[in-house]
């Protein structure tokens, strides 16, 4: 979804267009909401951008569905003010450019939460991760639906982990890659331990695979080729790791800086990784292996473009530059203590998806 071309990686760490017109006629239904985030749309030839999430909803990330303007959304109701305290729903919820709903995944806490989700690399299907987020058994699976209309094509088999006792990291994340396979990265057990595991997407077969030393937050995949990316969090210590992860299973490490926020995206063309790490953007040569920094930056989320910018979240701004860090230019500028996240770039190259977070309250 993240992941920006992919998801982006900074929301994993712990715990992801036309109708502007009709979006601003909507607005007695898309207006302001000081207590959740919401999920707005910059359109690259008006300049204006809208939210398109309504109130009530509190997005945490966006990516959109290849090859089409409409968005895999992961969203989530709040709990009720009063009574006693229950988890909201959360949903998966596909959302067109103006806000309207296609279809939905609902769960909760006990009920097979929709944790994830991504879709086929020709748009036509959408795999979500769905798991049981409460304490003692937890038991997760893949299921697979129509992009159209959302029924459910196809189902994996379940797999069960026994949690222990103490925090789980909220992690999970779903790439889709050119070569029919999913890499979903869920919960293992033992704590804290999260695992990247694989499917053929196909038939939804799980493939051989061990746990790795890292605890695994987030995924993206190439939009061309096979070519996958995970970023995790060593044990003990808390260091960052990116590992790219071949067609032929071959595997190797790209250098993460420690500082700041984590995130990443691939060029449209799949032939280069950006990555913001350590208060600065560095691009990687997927093909020689090379790297360079273009510019420092502090970052909520980065996005590159089919237009050949790469976008950022920084602060309350929404910024892009040239692919060489060259040309910053502001794109949206929050005000009233908004701050701008997860920037996720359109296939066509022509709107920018972002999150925006209310101003923080005591």
């Amino acid at each position: 979804m993240d992941t920006a071309g992919g998801y982006s990686g900074e929301m994993r760490l712990l715990v992801l267009l036309s109708a502007f017109l009709s979006l601003l006629s909507a607005a007695c239904c898309f207006g302001d909401d000081n207590r959740n985030h919401r999920l707005a749309i910059r359109d690259s030839e008006s300049g204006e951008w809208s939210f398109i999430s309504p109130p009530g909803r509190s997005v945490s990330l966006a990516e959109w569905l290849p090859g089409s303007t409409a968005l895999l959304v992961i969203e989530g109701e709040p709990q009720e003010a009063a009574g006693p305290a229950q988890p909201g729903g959360y949903f998966i919820t596909v959302r067109e450019l103006d806000g309207d709903v296609r279809w939905e995944v609902e769960g909760d806490m006990s009920d097979r939460q929709p944790l994830a989700a991504a879709g086929s690399p020709d748009g036509s299907e959408v795999a979500i991760l769905r798991d049981t987020m409460g304490q003692g058994e937890r038991s997760a699976f893949i299921e697979v639906r129509d992009a159209a209309d959302g029924s459910v094509l196809r189902s994996s088999e379940e797999w069960v982990t026994q949690l222990t006792d103490g925090f789980t990291p909220y992690a999970a994340g779903v790439a889709w890659t050119s070569d029919g396979r999913l890499a979903v990265v869920s919960h293992h057990g033992g704590g804290s331990s999260n695992d990247l595991r694989w499917f053929d997407a196909a038939s939804l077969e799980a493939q051989p695979g061990e746990p790795t030393e890292v605890s695994e937050v987030s995924v993206a995949a190439s939009p061309v080729g096979s070519e996958v990316v995970v970023l995790g969090v060593r044990h003990p210590g808390g260091t960052h790791s990116l590992v790219l992860h071949g067609a032929d299973g071959a595997s190797r490490e790209l250098p993460v800086g420690t500082g700041g926020n984590i995130a990443f995206d691939f060029a449209p063309g799949g032939e280069h990784l950006v990555l913001a790490h350590a208060e600065r953007i560095t691009i990687f040569d997927l093909e020689t292996g090379d790297s360079h920094d273009i510019r420092d930056a502090q970052t909520q989320g980065i996005c590159w473009g089919a237009n050949g910018r790469i976008a950022i979240a920084w602060g309350s701004r929404l910024m892009s530059f040239a692919e060489d860090g060259s040309d910053l230019d502001t794109l949206v500028d929050l005000s009233g203590g908004r701050t701008a996240r997860s920037p996720a770039c359109s296939p066509d190259g022509r709107y920018l998806a972002f999150v925006v977070e209310p101003k923080y309250r005591d």
